[in-house]
């Protein structure tokens, strides 16, 4: 479960302050499919942000499970990332320079996983996500919809609880797009927890739970 209580976030760009998530008040249970909607600067990606351990919170508590992310130290939060978490990405965040497979095992190398594991668990995905023949193929090499799988796959190896996306069909045109949202259904289908944060209102029917956000605020 997720429980956030009094959520905040400023930021301070000169003599500016900016509150990106103004006490966020919400509980979410364990196996949701969560769709975060909201216009651009709503606090969409600051919100994954901070559940993802990536940001920390100005204010408020975060608990996810029976883990306290505001309470934790730099050190506790790269493991809590590791362990718990798959982030996918508008950009796809790969390293240019690794291959497809490499791309996908290394949070399970960093992870300290047995290199027999790391293989077995890869190749799976690379054969359920349709990256066959892909193996040694760069970034630079590949489709946005193909560079995206292998995000996905990179976001599973570890085979965390929970799966946040931000804005992960943005840069995909629409046919790729609805093959990504399939795969994320797919995913909550299997039991995991999905945070999906977009722009487009369409997505809401996959939610089981649907935020809006507006200025920082959590509206509905």
């Amino acid at each position: 479960m997720i429980y956030i209580r009094s959520l905040s976030k400023t930021f301070v760009l000169g003599e500016e302050t900016i509150h990106a998530l103004d006490h966020v008040d919400v509980t979410l249970p364990d196996g949701s499919f969560v769709v975060i909607t909201g216009p651009s600067g709503s606090g969409k990606s600051t919100f994954l942000h901070i559940i993802g351990g990536i940001d920390t919170p100005s204010e408020g508590e975060v608990i996810i499970g029976h883990t306290p992310l505001h309470a934790l130290t730099e050190d506790q939060r790269v493991l809590y990332r590791r362990q718990q978490v798959g982030f996918i990405f508008q950009a796809f965040h790969l390293i240019p320079y690794l291959t497809v497979y490499d791309n996908i095992a290394l949070p399970a190398f960093l992870d300290g996983r047995d290199a027999k594991w790391i293989k077995r668990r890869v190749d799976e995905l690379i054969a359920t996500l349709g990256l066959e023949g892909l193996h040694n193929r760069l970034p630079h090499q590949l489709s946005g919809g193909q560079q995206q799988r292998v995000a996905i796959a990179r976001a599973l190896v570890n085979n965390p609880p929970l799966i946040l996306a931000d804005e992960p069909t943005g840069n995909l045109d629409s046919a790729t797009g609805a093959q990504v949202l399939s795969l994320l259904q797919a995913i909550h289908q299997e039991g995991k927890t999905v945070l999906l944060a977009t722009h487009n209102p369409d997505f809401v029917r996959l939610a089981t739970i649907h935020l809006r956000l507006k200025d920082g605020k959590l509206l509905q």
